[in-house]
């Protein structure tokens, strides 16, 4: 497991695309906003389930997967953050279980640390972003698992 990361669980309802807070071994209403911090590792950890709450997906075998956050929804811009598969690492996974990518439990490590975001930021204390969840099955299109909005909060103390 990355100890030094920040961890964000989440329960992902794939047939919505949406995070849902989970209670109970069910659904409940859509999840409060996610807020992260600009300069910190974060680890995601993700349960994908169908809108029943309780059955996990099944992914094709050869799945590769991407993330990213952005502040735009335009093309002709690149993503504030970018995370590709080599990220994406089962043994990462904080829980006893473990990750288990072709049944619905992964995880990915996750950099705020990058420029592009630095100066997206600004000086604000905070701004609205969405951040994206895709999966690519071997020899098909990019299929998205999640979308959801979130708030990036600056630093005010720069460590380095």
């Amino acid at each position: 497991m990355a100890d030094n990361r920040v961890i964000k669980t989440m329960y992902v309802d794939t047939e919505a695309c949406e995070i849902k807070d989970y209670k109970n071994s069910a659904f409940a209403v859509l999840s409060p906003g996610m807020s992260l911090f600009r300069g910190t590792q974060v680890l995601f950890e993700a349960h994908l389930m169908l809108s029943d709450g309780t059955t996990y997906i099944t992914t094709p075998t050869g799945a590769t997967w991407l993330f990213g956050i952005d502040d735009q929804f335009t093309r002709d811009h690149a993503d504030l953050v970018t995370v590709e598969n080599d990220q994406f690492i089962a043994a990462d996974w904080p829980g006893v279980d473990g990750a288990d990518f072709a049944n619905g439990k992964i995880c990915w490590r996750t950099d705020l640390t990058g420029v592009a975001l630095e100066t997206s930021l600004g000086s604000l204390a905070s701004k609205p972003m969405y951040a994206g969840l895709w999966m690519l099955p071997s020899g098909g299109s990019y299929t998205l698992v999640c979308q959801w909005e979130l708030t990036m909060r600056n630093i005010a103390v720069e460590p380095t």
